[in-house]
């Protein structure tokens, strides 16, 4: 567990201390969550499962970029120097929290969950007799992120399919580019690792040459989401998923 991320256990449900800016310790009432039990626990367990989603792109120990999401729009985001993923979220937050941290919080709670925005650097998860204070950070993801392509061509799954099928053979950690990413182009998708060539008739007509890192395909084997369409500009490409 992040030492960032602290268990307090509650003695009296009723009130908690509270320490605001050096002043005096006051005595407040402890304030119920306005939203029902069944939208705090539904939107929590959506937000988990998006944290789920784009923390294939993440590290628990690593540059920021790495280790902190974007929650902004209703979207969960995460970035590296090759792959942007995101996917909606219900809830209404603007903060990079530490993505590892924030799923173990969440993953922590059993019961009703409130969250918090303390500020642009603090989130608090809140359930029952738990307390988790989730550090955020003030990062600037544009030198990462650039606009998604519009969908412009239909497809579906059998592109995920073939990821499926021959993607393991990709290494993500080679240097090679050939042996990193998988080739996608019209009719067919290729995979090597050096030794050994796979090629995967999936039948859709696409542009030439487009090479798929392998980061991205584990991300799109493991959405569970179905493929409706890309958009593509030469320099980048964008999968939509439903």
């Amino acid at each position: 567990m992040e030492a960032d991320l602290e268990f307090i256990e509650w003695v009296n449900q009723e009130e908690l201390l509270l320490n605001q800016e050096g002043e005096d310790m006051v005595e407040k009432k402890e304030r119920k969550p306005r939203t029902t039990k069944a939208k705090v626990n539904e939107n929590t367990k959506q937000l988990l499962e998006a944290l789920k989603f784009v923390s294939i792109a993440q590290k628990r120990i690593g540059e920021d970029y790495q280790t902190y999401c974007l929650l902004r729009n209703h979207f969960a985001i995460a970035v590296t120097r090759e792959v942007i993923i995101a996917t909606p979220i219900q809830d209404d937050i603007d903060a990079s929290p530490h993505t590892y941290t924030l799923m173990d919080a969440l993953s922590s709670c059993k019961k009703e969950i409130a969250i918090s925005q303390l500020s642009k650097f603090d989130l608090m998860v809140k359930s029952s007799n738990f307390l988790a204070q989730i550090k955020c950070i003030d990062f600037e993801y544009t030198d990462y992120m650039t606009m998604p392509d519009d969908l412009r061509w239909p497809i579906d799954n059998s592109i995920v399919n073939a990821f499926k099928s021959i993607g393991d053979i990709a290494d993500e950690k080679s240097e090679v580019a050939a042996f990193s990413h998988v080739l996608l182009q019209a009719n067919s998708a290729v995979a090597t690792n050096g030794t050994s060539l796979i090629e995967y008739w999936h039948g859709v007509q696409l542009p030439p040459n487009m090479m798929i890192p392998k980061l991205a395909i584990k991300a799109m084997v493991k959405s569970g989401k179905d493929l409706i369409g890309f958009g593509w500009t030469g320099g980048t490409i964008t999968f939509h998923f439903s």
